[in-house]
């Protein structure tokens, strides 16, 4: 009986007490509190366990002792699969099983390889691994595209109550004919905290033999009238797939432009076309040609992305004058004002970003002050 469980047992015996005092005997009164006792006692040790990793007898021998990561750590799972564990989360492993639980014990993350022969058989294999008891409902299931080494993916959300503020969510991916499946399963306080590493994990799970692909050193192929054509039929596809009604591109090629034109229509119920004159909100868009420009400028040895941005830039300015010292060239193209991976959801948010950035970018602790977030809101 934990120290808990007591306390909470003990604490309801006068009220049960009180309750029960008119019209029934002091024996009477004595059997129900004890009753209630043990009752109370019970769903308390219930709670407790539900809080940590659960495990059946043989599992448990087989699984090894919590190991607390100093700091954000490549790591391997028992089938190869590679990823990230956080700085100061725990980490347990078992024959196809690897735990992560973050400083709050209310949530854990596993991940589980199999040979399964779909998506839904590996992540039922997933949870008889991780927790043979859950019996969630399952709510939705997404397909996801086939990315990073991954040939299918999958994503399973599962039924919760509002009063239990739960997260429960299962993604499932393929490479060849090998499953790993990542399982979050938490308190919803814990995943919100808990986002960026969460979201960590999950960005830099890749499957056994994965290499990112590099187009260093590559011939580009010329632009040709077929290969516009792919482009231009994708970017059709695309819009109707999407819902978008017009859209517009130029296509570059050895210095020269080689194609412009347009899409669609200029607003939906009227007529008017889409041409390479049609004039759109800039938006997001001059991020990545204001990260590629800077690329170049690294290349051409004219700035550093370590290089602090008062030195290229002394006119820089934020609110606070010892956070504007510390800001590198590289911290102003994250996302992000923590520069840190975004929270998971529905095959993983900050997939994209991470796909065209750097890759020192996502591959270790976020290399931020730790004011610059509360320094940025107040940028000059």
């Amino acid at each position: 009986m934990s120290y808990k469980s007591v306390t909470l047992g003990v604490s309801l015996v006068p009220q049960i007490f009180r309750i029960f005092t008119n019209g029934v005997n002091y024996m009477s009164v004595y059997r129900t509190a004890m009753v209630a006792l043990l009752a109370f006692n019970s769903i308390a040790q219930r709670a407790t366990s539900a809080s940590n990793p659960p495990a059946s007898p043989q599992a448990a021998e087989a699984r090894s002792a919590p190991e607390r990561v100093a700091a954000d750590t490549p790591r391997v799972t028992p089938g190869g699969a590679t990823f990230t564990a956080p700085s100061g989360w725990s980490i347990v492993t078992d024959k196809n099983l690897v735990i992560l639980e973050p400083p709050e014990a209310d949530t854990h993350i596993a991940i589980v390889d199999s040979q399964a022969a779909d998506a839904s058989a590996a992540v039922a294999a997933g949870w008889a691994a991780y927790k043979p008891e859950a019996k969630r409902p399952l709510k939705l299931v997404t397909p996801r595209p086939a990315r990073e080494g991954w040939d299918e993916r999958q994503v399973f959300d599962y039924e919760t109550s509002p009063n239990e503020r739960a997260v429960v969510q299962a993604v499932a991916m393929r490479a060849g004919s090998t499953w790993t499946v990542f399982i979050l399963d938490g308190s919803e306080p814990t995943v919100e905290k808990r986002g960026a590493p969460i979201g960590l994990i999950f960005e830099s799970l890749r499957p056994k033999g994965y290499q990112r692909e590099s187009f260093a050193g590559r011939k580009p192929q010329p632009l040709d009238a077929a290969h516009i054509a792919q482009i231009k039929a994708f970017v059709e596809t695309s819009m109707q797939e999407l819902g978008i009604p017009g859209a517009s591109m130029a296509l570059i090629d050895g210095g020269k432009v080689v194609y412009e034109g347009g899409f669609g229509v200029r607003q939906l119920g009227k007529p008017e076309r889409v041409d390479e004159n049609t004039v759109f909100m800039a938006a997001s868009n001059t991020k990545g040609m204001t990260t590629l420009l800077l690329s170049e400028l690294v290349d051409e040895k004219k700035l550093k992305w370590d290089e602090p941005v008062t030195d290229v830039y002394p006119s820089f300015k934020l609110g606070d004058a010892e956070t504007t010292k510390k800001v590198l060239v590289k911290n102003l193209i994250c996302a992000r004002a923590p520069g840190c991976p975004g929270r998971i959801s529905n095959g993983y948010s900050s997939s994209r970003m991470q796909r065209r950035s750097p890759p020192w970018l996502y591959s270790g602790p976020c290399n931020r002050p730790a004011s610059l977030a509360r320094s940025f809101s107040t940028a000059i």
